[in-house]
């Protein structure tokens, strides 16, 4: 007799496929950043402002003053005739530098300057002797470049001078190298002092510079 078994014994596993999985991991997610803000900056003082308050606020008297362009920007820097002396006369260069006015006193017999180049030249002297001293400015600062000088005292006659020598820092040149060093004179601006104004009408001239 025989027997057939039905059961092969095996157990039907179900599918991994079809086995249930979690649900992916979400991705962290960063916050949102907000763009850093400037802070507003107030706009600059007017130039015409400052020098006219620093010009009211001056401890010293002055007599008659201009506005320059020095250097090369849009703001002119102000040039004052503060005194005569016996034989120099005492000036005030103004300019302004982070939102002040700022100023350097030089002594000088006259005085020329290259417009929009930055430099200007003082001098001094007479048929005896003198010189020049040149300065650079910077926006900041007058910075003394170089300097030249004259003497015609030696082998002087009947009271009259002698034949000149010329130094450069310090150091013997002809004419040509002293005129050279100082610059030539085809760049140099000479004012024209009947073109000054008076102190008395400084604001109005300021404020009505162009």
């Amino acid at each position: 007799e025989y027997y057939v078994r039905l059961d092969d014994g095996s157990v039907d596993k179900p599918d991994e496929t079809d086995a249930p999985t979690d649900p992916p991991a979400e991705e962290p997610t960063e916050e949102p950043t907000e763009e850093p803000t400037e802070e507003p900056t107030e706009a600059p003082e007017d130039w015409k402002d400052l020098y006219i308050d620093y010009l009211n606020h001056l401890d010293t008297d002055y007599k008659t003053g201009k506005l320059i362009y020095l250097n090369n920007d849009d703001v002119p820097e102000l040039i004052l005739y503060v005194m005569p002396g016996a034989q120099t006369v005492t000036y005030r260069l103004c300019w302004i530098s982070d939102g002040e006015v700022q100023s350097d006193l030089f002594d000088t017999k006259g005085y020329v300057y290259r417009e929009y180049d930055g430099y200007i030249c003082k001098a001094l002297g007479n048929a005896w002797g003198g010189g020049w001293t040149r300065y650079v400015f910077d926006g900041n600062s007058l910075i003394e470049e170089s300097s030249g000088g004259y003497d015609a005292s030696q082998n002087a006659q009947s009271g009259k001078p002698g034949e000149k020598h010329y130094t450069v820092n310090g150091e013997e040149v002809t004419e040509e190298e002293f005129l050279a060093a100082r610059g030539g004179d085809d760049f140099w601006t000479n004012d024209d002092y009947n073109s000054w104004t008076s102190s008395s009408d400084m604001e109005e001239y300021i404020r009505s510079f162009e």
